[in-house]
C-alpha cells in the first residue's frame, strides 16, 4: 500500500475512535445531565407538535418532557435490572399529564433559531411513540454523535490541504479526542454540534483550502452561501461566519488579483444567505439587540461596580473557561470540586494559546502563511470576545456568572488545531514530528479513561462509588440492553488498537521514506 493510502487508514482509524468514544459517552453520561439537554428536546417536541417558535422568553418546558428526568443518584443504584416500569415514553407521561402541557418554566434555549431542532423534529417524527423515553433522548443523541463523526476528517482534510506532512495530518485528526468535554458534548442533544461541524467545515475547506487561496469558483461560493445561511438558522454564533468569508474571500482575490470577481461571489453568498439571515434583523426590530439573552432578574440593589468586581471577573474566567472547555464532564463546579485541578486545565489551555501566538509570529508553516494563520485563528478570537461581551454586563446586572461555557469555543476551535499542529510541526525536525502525534494520542487517551472514570463515579450509583456498582447502576438504567453497551466497548478498544498500529506504520514508512539513501 502506497504511503498516501496508509495515511489515510490511519485517518479513517481515527475517525472510528472518534465515534466510538462518544458511543461511550451517550450511554455513560445519564440522561438530561448535560447542560440544557431537556431544553433541547422540550423545543424539538414543542416544534413538532404546534409547528410554532415563540422565541426569546415565550417558549416554555413542556411538562411531560421534563417529567422525564430520570431520578437523582441514589435512584441510579441497581436495586433491580427490570427497570422497564421506572422508564415510561413520552406518549405515556403525556397522557398521565392533566393539567396543562406547558410547565411555565421558560426554555433558556427558546431565542435560538429552530435550525437544529427541526432536524430534532424530524428524528422523533419517525420515531414509534411507545419508546421509552430514555431510549428516545439516546436516539437524538446518536443523531448528534452523526453531526460530530466527521471531525477527524474534516481537519485532516484541511491540514493536506495546507501542504502538512503526515505527522501533522494524523496530529490534527486525532485532536479532538484530547478534549473529552467535546467527546460528552457530541454525544448529548446539543444545538452546539451542529455549529461546530459547520464551523469545522469551513475552517478546514472554505477557509483553508478555497477562498483564501485565490479560488472563486462559483460553485464553491454556493457551497459557502447554504453553509452561512444554515448556520444562521442554528445559532448566533454563525454571525462570526459573516467577516470570517468576507477576509477570507478579499485575501483570495487580493492573492490571485482578482477582488472584483471575489466582490461578486460575496454578492452571491450574501444573496444565499439572506435567506435565514432575515432572523437576526428580526430580532433587532423586535427586541433592540441581534441577539437577546439572559434570563436571570437583576440585582436588587443595583449594578455591580465594575472596576471592583474586575478581579474577581478575570480569575473565574481564568479557572472556568479552560476546565468547562476540556472537562467539566456536567459536574457543576461550585457545587462540588471541578473533575481536573484548575492548574491542570489552566496550563493545557495558556499553552494552546501561547504556542497559536508563537506560530503567528512566524512567517509560514508549510503551506499556511502568516495571513493564513490570522483568518484560522480569527474564529476562535471571536468567539472568545464574542463570549466575554455578552457575559459581563449580564454579570454587572445580576452578579451570576452565566454564559462562562467552554464549549463556545468549540466553534473557532478548528482553525486553532490547524494553527497549532502545524505550527508545533513545523518548529520540529523531521524525524521529530512524530512526537506531536504520539503525545495527542497517549495523552488524549489517558485523559479521556480519567474523564470517563470520574463520569462513572459521580454520575451513577452513589457518588464516588466504587466501579463495580457504578456500572451495574449503568447497566440497569442504561437506554441500551447488555449486548450493545458491550458492542460498543469492544467497538472502542478494537478502535484504539487499530489507531496505534495504523499510526505505527504510518510513522516507520514516513520516517523510512525521508531517510537519506546509502551508497
Amino acid at each position: 500500500m502506497s504511503r498516501t493510502g496508509i495515511l489515510r487508514r490511519t485517518i479513517l482509524a481515527i475517525t472510528a475512535l472518534w465515534v466510538a468514544v462518544m458511543l461511550v459517552w451517550s450511554v455513560l453520561l445519564p440522561t438530561y445531565r448535560s447542560p440544557d439537554e431537556v431544553g433541547h428536546v422540550s423545543n424539538s417536541y414543542a416544534l413538532l407538535e404546534n409547528g410554532e417558535w415563540p422565541g426569546y422568553q415565550e417558549l416554555e418546558l413542556l411538562t411531560w418532557v421534563v417529567q422525564a428526568r430520570p431520578p437523582e443518584h441514589a435512584g441510579y443504584q441497581a436495586l433491580t435490572t427490570d427497570t422497564t416500569d421506572l422508564a415510561p415514553s413520552f406518549a405515556d407521561l403525556r397522557e398521565q399529564n392533566l393539567g396543562s402541557p406547558w410547565s411555565g418554566e421558560i426554555s433558556t434555549t427558546g431565542q435560538h433559531p429552530p435550525g437544529y431542532h427541526a432536524l430534532l423534529a424530524g428524528a422523533l417524527a419517525v420515531l414509534p411513540a411507545d419508546v421509552p423515553a430514555h431510549v428516545t433522548v439516546w436516539w437524538l443523541r446518536l443523531g448528534n454523535v452523526a453531526l460530530l463523526a466527521p471531525l477527524p476528517l474534516l481537519l485532516a482534510l484541511g491540514a493536506r490541504r495546507l501542504r502538512a506532512p503526515p505527522a501533522a495530518v494524523v496530529a490534527a485528526a486525532a485532536f479532538p479526542l484530547l478534549i473529552p468535554q467535546l467527546g460528552t458534548l457530541g454525544a448529548a442533544v446539543s444545538n452546539d454540534n451542529l455549529m461546530i461541524l459547520i464551523l469545522t467545515a469551513t475552517a478546514a475547506t472554505i477557509l483553508a483550502v478555497h477562498a483564501a487561496t485565490g479560488d472563486m469558483r462559483r460553485r464553491i461560493a454556493v457551497g459557502a452561501g447554504v453553509v452561512l445561511a444554515a448556520a444562521l438558522f442554528t445559532k448566533a454564533f454563525a454571525l462570526l461566519l459573516v467577516p470570517l468569508i468576507g477576509l477570507a474571500y478579499l485575501l483570495g482575490g487580493w492573492r490571485a488579483g482578482a477582488l472584483t470577481q471575489a466582490v461578486r461571489r460575496l454578492g452571491l453568498i450574501a444573496a444565499l444567505a439572506a435567506t435565514t439571515g432575515w432572523w437576526w434583523v428580526a430580532n433587532l426590530f423586535r427586541y433592540g439587540t441581534v441577539q437577546p439573552a439572559g434570563h436571570y432578574p437583576p440585582r436588587p440593589e443595583g449594578p455591580l461596580d465594575p472596576l471592583q468586581t474586575l478581579p474577581d471577573f478575570l480569575l473565574e474566567i481564568a479557572i472556568r473557561v479552560p476546565g468547562r472547555f476540556f472537562s467539566s464532564l456536567a459536574i457543576q463546579i461550585g457545587q462540588q470540586p471541578p473533575p481536573f485541578p484548575y492548574w491542570m486545565t489552566t496550563g493545557l489551555f495558556a499553552l494552546l494559546l501561547l504556542l497559536a501566538v508563537v506560530v503567528l509570529v512566524r512567517t509560514a508553516s508549510f503551506g499556511m502563511r502568516r495571513a493564513d494563520t490570522a483568518l484560522l485563528l480569527l474564529p476562535f478570537a471571536a468567539s472568545f470576545a464574542a463570549m466575554i461581551s455578552g457575559v459581563w454586563p449580564l454579570h454587572l446586572q445580576t452578579g451570576l456568572m452565566v454564559g462562562l461555557q467552554g464549549r463556545y469555543l468549540y466553534t473557532g476551535l478548528a482553525g486553532l488545531v490547524l494553527v497549532v499542529v502545524l505550527g508545533v510541526a513545523a518548529m520540529l525536525p523531521r524525524r521529530a514530528r512524530w512526537a506531536v502525534p504520539g503525545v495527542i494520542l497517549a495523552g488524549g487517551g489517558l485523559y479521556t479513561l480519567l474523564s470517563m472514570r470520574k463520569v462513572a463515579g459521580f454520575h451513577w450509583a452513589e457518588r464516588d462509588s466504587a466501579l463495580g456498582d457504578a456500572m451495574e447502576a449503568l447497566q440497569a438504567w442504561a437506554p441500551a440492553p447488555d449486548a450493545v453497551l458491550w458492542l460498543i466497548a469492544l467497538a472502542a478498544a478494537g478502535a484504539a488498537v487499530w489507531v496505534v498500529a495504523s499510526t505505527v506504520t504510518t510513522a516507520r514508512r514516513d520516517l523510512a521514506a525521508a531517510a537519506p539513501v546509502r551508497a
